[in-house]
């Protein structure tokens, strides 16, 4: 795990000198779960306990992330929705379809970013003096 991924799970899950944290019958909805900060994040909820809902816009690497928790973790869900946070009808759809699944969302993680792609296309097109 990347020391991103050690902080992330030290936040989660440990308090110094104290008990490891349950959040077993706990489901988490987390934004950005596909790979670095939110994929540690992930993988620390599971580690103690959660079902997870995990949201990013790559399918290929939520599947993969999905599957390595599914492994890792056999007693919980993890259910995932490739869907662009930016467009809120397919993300309220995307959460309503996996509460349908789950239940309930206990935990809510707002992980996202913009990539720099998207902040260069930004200043190419002056998008961010229209706002």
């Amino acid at each position: 795990m990347t020391l991103g991924g050690k902080l992330v799970l030290l936040v989660c899950q440990y308090l110094p000198n104290g008990p490891r944290m349950q959040l077993i019958e706990t489901c988490s909805s987390q934004t950005g779960a596909s790979m670095g900060i939110g994929e540690a994040i992930a993988d620390a909820l599971a580690a103690a306990g959660a079902s997870l809902i995990l949201i990013s816009r790559s399918e290929d690497k939520l599947q993969a992330i999905s599957n390595k928790l599914s492994t890792s973790y056999p007693a919980q869900r993890f259910i995932y929705r490739a869907v662009d946070i930016g467009n809120h009808d397919l993300v309220d759809r995307a959460i309503s379809s996996a509460v349908e699944k789950l239940g309930h969302i206990d935990i809510l993680i707002n992980n996202v970013s913009c990539s720099l792609r998207f902040v260069d296309h930004c200043m190419a097109t002056g998008l961010e003096e229209r706002q």
